[in-house]
């Protein structure tokens, strides 16, 4: 029996010189950025389970998908996650969506940014709808927005050639400010010359709603042919604008202080962020802009922005619709394709595009 337990003791003592090794290489070769992304993981799925548990038929709800993200944010805030971190974070969604949609995208590269057409593509389209994803410009794909165009495109009722097209624009921090304006001007501009005749229509949710709005002024500026309407889905236009909305909604929205402020830098940069020298979307002349559709929804933390955005496209006269969703926290028309039992009026966005292609 003693010859038993020395042999067991002996073992033990080879299993925990391993692992002392093993995490002392981890820390001397590859650094802390591992560990952290195992001891969020970790973290991440005793959330999961403890939040939604085993049934997952009966507490996948959209209430349990905000909870879920608020603590998400939380955590990124207490484990001090960088953006590679949360880039890690987004590979996984990533992965399961494009094993579930498979066949029905077609990737391209422009501009050394990846493209993507989703569903059919249609040769001679009347409309493209080119998205712009979200995602605080430091993460998330087109992947995730799939779901989405999946809706839009099942419950429009006009059936012209529609084509659906989407951008992986470069990334912060190691791609600042301006770089995936540019980029996406510059990809704009090639696809239409690839095809002069067709009407485009600019849509996106958060940073893509800033994106959009950004890539059309520079559009106008240079007097190429614009989209005929944009569609921004709780726009982050990225102001210091702190007001109302933001001390009513703190504890309303999946969104903190924290995690805007984050994304706000290393997009900007420490420059930009200590000067506001970037071109402000409130700055813009939209004398010339196309018609604007905007959704936000009343528990929004940045609502106070997109409120003031709002009254800055009215103040020149120009053609806008604001549709205010209550109980809706940011960018809820993209939850719209984890979750379909909220009240989101998504008809109103649908009937908007149908008047649009009419």
């Amino acid at each position: 029996m003693i010859g038993v337990l020395k042999h067991l003791n002996r073992i033990t003592f080879f299993i925990i010189f391993f692992l002392l090794y093993f995490f002392y290489y981890i820390f001397l070769i590859m650094g802390l950025s591992l560990l952290k992304k195992i001891d969020m993981g970790v973290d991440i799925s005793i959330l999961v389970l403890t939040l939604f548990r085993l049934d997952i038929n009966k507490t996948w709800t959209f209430e349990n998908i905000i909870i879920f993200l608020k603590k998400l944010f939380i955590l990124a805030e207490i484990k001090q996650a960088e953006a590679d971190d949360i880039q890690w974070l987004f590979s996984f969604p990533k992965q399961l969506i494009i094993t579930t949609y498979i066949n029905k995208y077609t990737e391209f590269e422009l501009c050394n940014s990846r493209c993507i057409w989703y569903e059919e593509f249609k040769k001679n389209p009347e409309y493209i709808i080119l998205y712009f994803h979200g995602g605080g410009f430091c993460s998330c794909s087109p992947e995730i927005y799939y779901g989405l165009l999946s809706n839009i495109k099942n419950k429009i009722t006009n059936r012209k050639k529609i084509n659906y097209l989407l951008i992986d624009y470069p990334k912060a921090p190691e791609f600042k400010y301006p770089t995936a304006i540019n980029i996406c001007y510059q990809i704009y501009v090639q696809i239409l010359s690839l095809f002069p005749n067709t009407s485009f229509i600019f849509m996106g949710d958060s940073a893509g709603g800033n994106l959009l709005l950004h890539v059309t002024n520079k559009i106008i500026q240079n007097n190429i042919k614009r989209p005929i309407n944009l569609i921004c889905l709780s726009p982050w236009i990225i102001t210091n604008i702190r007001d109302k909305y933001w001390k009513q909604n703190l504890d309303k929205d999946y969104l903190t202080p924290y995690s805007i402020n984050f994304v706000t830098k290393i997009y900007l940069g420490e420059e930009n962020l200590i000067n506001r020298s970037d071109n402000s979307i409130l700055d813009f002349n939209f004398a010339n802009f196309p018609p604007i559709l905007v959704r936000a929804g009343t528990n929004e933390l940045i609502l106070d922005e997109i409120i003031a955005f709002v009254n800055k496209v009215k103040e020149c006269n120009k053609k806008i619709e604001f549709q205010l969703i209550d109980n809706m926290p940011h960018s809820f028309d993209a939850l719209n394709a984890l979750i379909s039992n909220n009240d989101s009026k998504f008809d109103l966005l649908i009937n908007y595009i149908n008047n649009i292609l009419s």
